[in-house]
């Protein structure tokens, strides 16, 4: 009795022993046959250019850029750039966003640079093509009184992980196109970031406006 009542014991623990070998395998065995983990694939993420790659919308106040008591259009200029730094720091003066604003070609460190212009009660929107190794777009509204906290955000480009196959997963990660809602007020930008995003140096980038007042890190 005792003897036939220990054999399930016994049989059990190599049993459990290959279940656990077999589960902490699996990433190993899906390397060993060609898949790879969301880790590799964001990796080897590709900021490539696409056609409709930022889509902007606005709505503006009757009493847009407001001076002199007579409201006024402005001009938004959308910026794309590989990290976020080059724009936090023309942003940390009113020259440096003037700059911005007034400049004639493609300021350095930046990837793309397009201007809308915006009439005082309008609703609008548009596509705009993402150029290759963006991985963040900004906004500067061309208001009479150029304070950084009212006319500027600032935004990160998502991307996703796709996976196929059942049981060897092959995973790709990919921009997503970035969705920029944006407000105009009588004398600035309406809303906006309360803290900064943060991610990990290797981690699927999520989209979203970032604060310009944190530190923020860029990915692959």
């Amino acid at each position: 009795m005792s003897i036939s009542a220990r054999r399930p014991a016994r049989t059990a623990i190599p049993l459990l022993l290959c279940i656990s070998i077999a589960l902490t395998g699996c990433s190993s065995l899906n390397s060993m046959f060609g898949g790879n983990s969301s880790e590799n694939a964001l990796a080897k993420l590709k900021w490539d250019y696409s056609d409709k790659g930022v889509h902007v919308s606005w709505a503006a106040s009757a009493d847009l850029n407001v001076s002199g008591g007579e409201p006024h259009s402005l001009l938004l200029t959308v910026l794309q750039m590989p990290e976020p730094n080059v724009f936090k720091q023309a942003a940390a003066s009113s020259q440096g966003l003037s700059a911005l604003l007034s400049a004639p070609t493609l300021p350095t460190g930046f990837t793309s640079m397009q201007r809308i212009f915006i009439q005082p009660g309008q609703r609008g929107d548009t596509w705009l093509p993402r150029a290759e190794g963006t991985q963040y777009v900004a906004v500067v509204a061309g208001y009479y009184s150029l304070d950084a906290a009212r006319v500027t955000r600032l935004y990160r480009v998502g991307a996703d992980v796709d996976s196929k196959g059942w049981f060897v997963k092959t995973r790709t990660a990919e921009p997503l196109p970035l969705d920029i809602t944006l407000e105009l007020g009588s004398d600035g930008l309406l809303g906006g970031a309360s803290a900064p995003a943060e991610a990990p140096a290797v981690g699927k980038p999520t989209a979203g406006e970032v604060a310009l007042g944190g530190n923020s890190s860029t990915s692959q």
